[in-house]
């Protein structure tokens, strides 16, 4: 596992790895590149309209590698799950404005 998170940062960068349990009690593992600017904008517009469809999209788009993202999507508590932890992805640092 760690060879194989190592060589997606090498081709990917910054990788985040991503656990939640399927309604059947497996755990699902699944490894997640960072959130470029076309990502962000798609997917944080589509999270305001659908939060679901905006996670799923998520997903799909930061997948590298782990169990197939279909198990997680397909998967309704293992969706919910993956919902509450990928979000504060989207999340920014506050930036700080002063006067001079």
């Amino acid at each position: 596992m760690e060879e194989q998170i190592a060589e997606l940062k090498k081709e990917h960068g910054t990788i985040y790895t991503l656990e939640v349990n399927s309604e059947k009690g497996e755990l699902l593992t699944v490894y997640l590149k960072d959130l470029d600017r076309k990502i962000y904008k798609s997917c944080s517009a589509l999270i305001q309209k659908d939060e679901m469809l905006g996670v799923e999209a998520l997903l799909k788009n930061l997948w590298v590698g782990g169990d197939k993202v279909e198990l997680i999507t397909g998967d309704f508590k293992a969706l919910r799950s993956a919902g509450t932890a990928i979000l504060p992805i989207l999340e920014v640092e506050a930036g700080e404005l002063k006067k001079n």
